[in-house]
């Protein structure tokens, strides 16, 4: 019988244990592999820490410094709005009160944290009427308006400054160099007024002789009172110069005012046989503030002199034209005509007083035109125009209504 060695027989426990042994040694290399890989990642990571946690400290420190600094800005922009003599107004994207200084508190007493602007407008200022840089509050100051739109549609800055004394000190400034004109020009006047009155002495003279006939009697009564109506002219020109034409200013709509103006030119202008053009080139409500009587004498006398100057013409013409300017602030209205033109030695002083090219003329037509445009914020000047002959070109600020004009809409919308 044979027999099988015991070592020739395979123990499948040991070779179990064999191969545990392999698998773990294998886990441990591993393990061991990614222990290392671990610590390596771990060294780089707080290595990235430490590296972001520096500039992380330096970031935070530059932001505070920023933020004291800002702070510190904001301080003073604090300070300085404080003290600032001009009334400064931020309002929000829907148009309500945001912030304002102390000098807006004054100008502005009925203004409130978070009020709609159109109700501190309709509260503090005289709805009447504004202009496209003024407006003149209940109590009578005139502020000079100027707004600028915050950015991305934030919102809107108002600035409101007083301008009451400056206007006051530029009107009695105007005021007495007209005075020191007239001062200046008393041989003119003497003049002017000598000659009209010598007539009508005359005449008056000549009416006491009651032999006359009545027919001669009568037709010296009308040269009298012709005389004197002259000098009664000639008295309100001067006055007129001297007053300007701001006194009994009012809001005028020259969208009607015109029209009928232009009437009465048309019936001059057919009376001396002139060819008259009216060209209006804006069909808008148009609004001035100023004296309507003064304002149609001083366009009429620009009318009158372009008619006077082409009264030798073969084929005599004038052209109006009124349009407004592109920013919608003011009215421009030219008057040219095809007579002979302003003699260039003249243009420089043609607005002055006393000056004039004319044998028969005062030298106060132009100079109350000058001086009435002047006073509701206007200017007067010569230009070239198309006819060839003189162009006058005058520019009136136009009037806006609170509601809707430079203080609440453009505050609000910044349009």
């Amino acid at each position: 019988m044979n027999t099988v060695p015991a070592n020739s027989v395979s123990d499948p426990s040991h070779e179990q244990l064999s191969l545990d042994r392999d698998q773990l040694k294998q886990a441990f290399a591993q393990f061991s592999r990614l222990s290392r890989e671990i610590l390596k990642s771990y060294s780089a990571l707080e290595e990235n820490v430490e590296h972001l946690t520096d500039k992380l400290e330096v970031v935070s420190r530059d932001h505070l410094r920023a933020l004291q600094e800002k702070q510190i800005l904001a301080a003073r922009l604090q300070g300085l709005l404080r003290v600032l003599p001009c009334a400064v107004v931020v309002l929000d994207a829907r148009g309500r009160v945001d912030h304002y200084n102390d000098r807006a508190r004054v100008l502005l007493p009925k203004i409130h944290q978070g009020s709609l602007w159109p109700s501190v407008v309709s509260a503090s200022f005289d709805l009447s009427a504004a202009t496209a840089i003024e407006a003149r509050t209940k109590d009578g100051r005139y502020l000079h308006v100027a707004t600028c739109p915050l950015d991305q549609s934030q919102g809107q800055l108002v600035v409101l400054t007083d301008v009451t004394d400056m206007r006051r000190l530029q009107n009695q400034v105007a005021r007495n160099r007209r005075l020191a004109t007239l001062g200046k020009a008393v041989t003119s006047l003497s003049h002017q007024l000598k000659t009209p009155l010598s007539t009508a002495m005359i005449y008056a003279k000549h009416l006491l002789n009651e032999s006359l006939p009545q027919a001669t009697r009568s037709e010296m009564a009308s040269k009298l009172n012709a005389s004197l109506c002259r000098i009664n002219d000639y008295i309100n020109d001067l006055l007129m110069f001297a007053r300007g034409g701001r006194e009994n200013a009012q809001t005028i709509n020259l969208s009607d005012a015109l029209p009928r103006w232009a009437a009465q030119w048309r019936e001059i202008a057919e009376i001396k046989n002139i060819k008259l053009e009216i060209k209006t080139l804006s069909h808008q409500a148009l609004k001035v503030l100023a004296n309507e009587q003064a304002l149609f004498e001083a366009l009429t006398n620009l009318v009158v002199n372009a008619f006077e100057a082409v009264a030798e013409r073969d084929a005599p013409k004038v052209l109006i034209t009124s349009s407004v300017s592109e920013t919608g602030s003011e009215l421009e209205i030219a008057i040219e005509d095809n007579g002979p033109g302003i003699p260039p030695d003249l243009e420089d002083e043609i607005f002055d007083p006393f000056v004039s090219n004319k044998v028969d003329g005062t030298g106060l037509g132009l100079a109350i035109v000058h001086s009435v445009v002047r006073s509701v914020g206007g200017a007067v000047a010569i230009s070239k125009g198309e006819l060839g002959g003189a162009c006058f070109v005058v520019l009136l600020p136009l009037v806006r209504d609170l509601q809707d004009g430079v203080l609440t809409a453009e505050a609000i919308t910044g349009d």
